[in-house]
């Protein structure tokens, strides 16, 4: 978070002197572990709309953001600069809101006795909590990306999750703090196939996020351009439907 909204000169600096690298580093976990705490003090709705607040005012000026504006022309070309600015304003929001729910996810899938998170199934979620089928639950960053796997975990769904590193290890292990509320097993991408192979092989099921940058995969239209997808989760279900 406290990358996304730094000018990339610090992250291109960081990497050429290892002194300010461990600075930078340092500074990042000290603001997100201080902002956790922040956090954890309030409601999860307050928490919510302070972290939408902070990013929503901070982001728009950040590095990011005229890349960001720049693939939004690029997939509705016909909208005029205002109504990109509106869209921009609001993914920054949201980043926020889903910042300042990290520390109250195990809250928000318990409080007013679980009718907080409704999940509705349309597939059936029986054949997978009782390991009778296994599948692949792909989704993407869309509002809070995180309430997924939470949802699934709480119906009882045997589910292993896949995440992203951070460089950041202090801020690595607040966010493993942060997922462990999930209620899920987790596996980060480059880690050994051995717990995935066992996990699957008891019957488990599998969750990913689909729409991170890739430098192999296959090429899809999207927003009328050609882009680089992975192909991981396809495949990965096709050897779920024909046998491990």
């Amino acid at each position: 978070m406290a990358r996304l909204i730094l000018t990339s000169w610090f992250d291109r600096a960081a990497k050429r002197f290892g002194w300010l690298r461990a600075l930078l580093f340092g500074v990042e976990a000290a603001a997100m572990y201080a902002c956790w705490y922040a956090f954890r003090l309030l409601t999860p709705e307050r928490s919510s709309r302070v972290g939408r607040a902070i990013v929503g005012s901070l982001g728009p000026r950040s590095a990011k953001a005229e890349m960001q504006k720049a693939n939004l022309r690029l997939a509705f070309p016909d909208l005029d600069l205002r109504e990109i600015d509106a869209i921009a304003r609001r993914f920054w929001c949201n980043l926020g809101a889903v910042f300042g729910e990290y520390p109250h996810l195990a809250t928000m899938a318990l409080a007013d006795g679980g009718r907080r998170l409704e999940l509705i199934d349309r597939c059936g979620l029986e054949r997978y909590r009782t390991r009778a089928r296994r599948a692949v639950f792909f989704g993407a960053h869309v509002a809070n990306w995180e309430l997924m796997a939470l949802a699934l975990a709480r119906d009882g769904v045997p589910l292993l999750v896949f995440y992203a590193r951070l460089q950041n290890e202090a801020l690595g292990r607040l966010m493993d703090r942060a997922r462990r509320q999930l209620g899920c097993e987790l596996a980060a991408r480059e880690a050994s196939m051995k717990p995935i192979l066992r996990h699957l092989g008891d019957g488990g099921s599998l969750g990913v996020l689909v729409d991170l940058k890739v430098d192999e995969g296959i090429d899809v239209p999207f927003f009328g351009h050609s882009m680089r997808c992975s192909a991981v989760p396809a495949r990965m279900a096709q050897r779920l439907s024909y046998g491990m």
